[in-house]
């Protein structure tokens, strides 16, 4: 299978969405399935195709702006490029944080024909960490709709935000999957185990 997939983060930035992106893809790869990875960063990719466009963010500007997150700016800046490398390809993945990259999916999927998976590391709309949820409420809960919608497969990582996305969007209650953040032991090696 041929998979081309969309994470804003990727090794060497020190952020867990980094390491859970170059992990799973790695084992993804190491199955025999073809990856292409469109990041802003530039690490050690073994088994995969990196397609890397460093963006710097955008100084800092008034609290509403930038929306849904300041990468915002890199995901419509790379748009057209992943558009026209998604033929011949057989899914789209996208993984989010940040929220603006299931904006980027719905609108390649919408364009490129593609089926997509969405992983969503974290709720979007509930979001403790998105300013101004009681002003852009009614915005994200529209955003977040229509992508949960067009997605063909949504991962989460754990049972409680596939509850809470089974109760909010019934009619995509088939599509929810989990698949849990791991922890690879072999990277941080051993510790003894200190008994209480």
């Amino acid at each position: 299978m041929r998979i081309l997939a969309v994470s804003y983060f990727f090794p060497p930035h020190p952020g867990p969405r980094s390491g859970q992106v170059s992990t799973l893809l790695g084992a993804v790869a190491e199955l025999g399935h073809e990856v292409t990875l469109y990041s802003a960063y530039e690490g050690p990719a073994p088994g995969l195709a990196l397609r890397t466009h460093p963006f710097d963010l955008p100084p800092p500007l008034p609290r509403l702006w930038p929306f849904p997150d300041p990468q915002v700016f890199w995901n419509r800046r790379i748009a057209d490029s992943i558009r026209r490398e998604a033929e011949g390809h057989d899914v789209l993945l996208t993984f989010s944080v940040p929220f603006s990259t299931v904006l980027l999916g719905r609108f390649l999927a919408e364009r490129a024909a593609l089926p997509w998976v969405a992983f969503l590391s974290d709720i979007w709309r509930r979001s403790p960490y998105i300013r101004h949820r009681w002003l852009l409420g009614g915005l994200l809960a529209r955003w977040e709709r229509r992508a949960l919608l067009a997605a063909d497969r949504i991962l989460l990582s754990n049972e409680a935000a596939r509850a809470l996305y089974r109760d909010d969007y019934p009619a995509s209650r088939d599509r929810l999957s989990v698949l849990p953040h791991v922890l690879d032991a072999d990277r941080f090696g051993s510790r003894p185990v200190v008994p209480d």
